[in-house]
């Protein structure tokens, strides 16, 4: 069943309704604290003030689910147990119907007479079978463990949402605001079929979630023109190889040539978006490259000053028609106020040898070449030979780059520099790789 209907389906046990309705991801049931909006830098708003950390770690009990650490991913099943209002009668000419409130009226689980719906629910899928003695210990073992006889429920996942682990169950509680993990059993994943079984006594909203940070920290990323106001962001990330192409104002999403085909990210892959629409594409299909805010606190990473980071992004943007830029095994290894990338003038289609590439350094003050290469076997921050310092990136490209380099980066548009930084920003690929 597609997950992007809203028309409810229904299951008949005895004089009771078992109703389920599947809706997209913008029906999520969020508390006041979890919900969020991707602004137009391709950030979350709402995350302006780091909250303390004794007071993010403060949880319910250990089922309840951290929406900093796991995503919603797929949307919402809702699944409840109603009452069916009473049936019309004709008696002679006249059509006779109970007037009765319009609203669908939910009945409690377990309800009062538990003991004869059991008989009805115990622990079986389809309705009417037989239940072997194996079958009948593992229902009075379900039945132990919830508290009261569950309901099998299986439904099908989405096709446009890429599930890079088995799916973790969760649902809605209403008490709390807030996901938990507790009252599921005998859970299976089908993931050729995209099909997931359970057993359960929770009604109401449930969803699969995954971790939010599963493919961080990146193992390298590379930025390379592809020619004016064209440029490729290239990440590997622990799980999947994703292209980013920009074009003037607009972005495009790509695996690489080299992954292995993602049926589940056919929706969103060669489609023109702007850069805040691709990034909630992206996350919305489980491919999340951008972290947020307190996302260091959940991956290992080198921090770097903020404010030089951001700077070397907007002068990363301003040169990235002509100019590639790559990860450095080497930016670990210096102090938070200085990063080291690699960067080469690019101007045509033939790839970049080992030795093309140059070692930058940057920091508050000033920004230079250094003598060293990536695979030297020390860092060491000497800078080379006949070159001058620069107060920052940008100026330090002007004086790396050539005549026909220097003129492509002078007929750079302002939009495609917006796009790139947003891009840029948003994954932050240099502190999280």
């Amino acid at each position: 069943m597609p997950m992007d209907t809203k028309k409810p389906n229904t299951y008949l046990y005895g004089n009771q309704k078992v109703l389920y309705l599947l809706l997209s991801d913008d029906k999520v049931p969020k508390s006041d604290e979890t919900k969020e909006e991707v602004g137009e830098e391709g950030e979350i708003d709402g995350q302006d003030e780091e909250e303390d950390e004794d007071e993010m770690n403060e949880f319910e009990d250990e089922d309840t689910v951290d929406l900093r650490a796991y995503q919603v991913l797929g949307g919402v099943l809702y699944f409840d147990l109603l009452t069916l209002p009473p049936q019309p009668k004709q008696v002679k000419g006249w059509i006779m119907t109970q007037v009765t409130s319009s609203e669908l009226q939910r009945v409690p689980y377990p309800p009062v007479e538990a003991t004869k719906l059991s008989q009805t629910l115990s622990g079986t899928i389809t309705m009417g079978q037989t239940l072997d003695p194996k079958a009948l210990a593992n229902a009075a073992a379900a039945t132990e463990a919830l508290g009261a006889p569950p309901v099998g429920v299986k439904f099908k996942l989405p096709d446009n949402v890429l599930y890079s682990e088995e799916p973790q169950l969760v649902y809605w509680s209403e008490k709390g605001s807030h996901w938990r993990l507790d009252g599921f059993t005998d859970i299976t994943y089908n993931e050729d079929e995209k099909n997931i079984s359970f057993k359960t006594i929770n009604f109401g909203p449930l969803a699969c979630i995954q971790d939010k940070h599963i493919n961080m920290p990146f193992q390298s990323w590379e930025l390379r023109p592809l020619g004016s106001n064209h440029t490729k962001l290239t990440v590997v990330s622990a799980i999947l190889e994703v292209e980013i192409e920009i074009k003037d104002a607009l972005c495009c999403f790509h695996l690489t040539a080299e992954s292995d085909p993602k049926p589940g990210l056919d929706s969103i892959m060669n489609k023109w978006m702007t850069p805040p629409n691709l990034i909630k594409a992206m996350r919305s299909s489980g491919v999340n490259l951008f972290p947020e805010r307190d996302s260091h606190k959940y991956v290992s990473i080198t921090e770097k000053d903020e404010n030089v980071e951001a700077a070397v992004y907007e002068q990363m943007s301003l040169t990235a028609s002509n100019f590639a830029y790559s990860w450095s095994k080497w930016n670990c290894e210096a102090s938070q106020e200085k990063i080291v990338i690699l960067g080469a003038e690019k101007l045509d289609g033939n790839a970049l040898t080992d030795e093309e590439w140059s070692m930058l350094l940057m920091r508050n003050e000033r920004c230079f070449k250094l003598k060293m290469k990536e695979f030297d076997e020390e860092f060491s921050e000497v800078y080379a030979d006949g070159i001058q310092f620069h107060a920052d990136l940008y100026h330090m490209v002007i004086e790396l780059s050539s005549d026909a380099g220097r003129e492509r980066m002078g007929q750079t548009d302002f939009k495609f520099v917006d796009a790139v930084n947003q891009i840029l920003s948003a994954s932050k690929v240099i502190t999280y790789s």
